[in-house]
């Protein structure tokens, strides 16, 4: 849950994956918001972003070919855990990717894939934009090691040097700092997202940076933020990002 001045946020999942938006001084139920129905999407095709204006993700195949659709299954969103923020009058969270943790009707995978969400709290709005897994790297798995500073491989099991999406691994939660709001990932890479674009396209991705090399690096870390200075880490090192001086 995340909540500002007036309300508090939640998601459903069953029998619709939806939105909620309850008054944050009474608890009262405002509105209740379609993650699936009349939403926007945009994908990466491998060289440009493709609108998808208003569709029902329940209808779409375009899932990528590391993931295919089942004939009997469809798209399911259940937001990754713990990356929802409220910022500037929208409601961010990044999605999970691929995995079947659906235990109810309708049959289906997690998608879309690799994309941040975000809700427009007061028209209802719904956008999702695909985002680079790594730098460089769209809609396919990418594996990691959990090595560190030390050479000590921290990993309990397999699933934890994996990108964290199919998987559905705790991500640091994001951070807001100047109208900028901070995602990571399990493979070290931050995306930056303008929150107050009023579309949410490829215009309102600032960035996607990493914090080590790709395949090296592990982190399930939230930024921290002070004095004019990130702070981020691997398990391997603690990155201060800043102006330089």
């Amino acid at each position: 849950m995340h909540w500002d001045k007036r309300f508090a946020y939640w998601f459903g999942f069953d029998p619709e994956e939806r939105h909620l938006v309850i008054d944050a001084a009474t608890g009262r139920l405002v509105k209740e918001q379609s993650l699936i129905r009349n939403v926007d999407y945009r994908r990466w095709d491998g060289a440009k972003y493709v609108l998808q204006a208003g569709v029902n993700l329940r209808d779409l195949r375009t899932m990528p070919a590391s993931y295919p659709l089942n004939a009997d299954e469809v798209m399911r969103v259940l937001p990754a855990w713990h990356t929802n923020i409220v910022a500037n009058g929208f409601h961010y969270f990044m999605t999970t990717s691929g995995h079947r943790r659906m235990r109810k009707p309708v049959k289906g995978r997690a998608g879309p894939a690799y994309c941040i969400g975000c809700v427009h709290v007061e028209t209802g709005k719904v956008e999702y934009l695909e985002t680079p897994v790594a730098p460089d790297v769209w809609g396919k798995p990418v594996k990691t090691k959990a090595l560190n500073a030390a050479g000590v491989d921290i990993a309990a099991e397999e699933r934890s040097r994996t990108d964290g999406y199919e998987i559905a691994a705790f991500f640091g939660s994001p951070i807001a700092v100047n109208d900028r709001v901070y995602f990571t990932n399990m493979l070290g890479v931050t995306y930056v997202i303008d929150s107050k674009a009023k579309v949410f396209d490829e215009k309102a991705l600032v960035a996607a940076n990493d914090i080590g090399a790709i395949g090296e690096t592990w982190s399930l870390n939230s930024l921290a933020y002070s004095r004019g200075v990130l702070y981020h880490r691997s398990a391997k090192e603690l990155v201060a990002i800043g102006v330089a001086r």
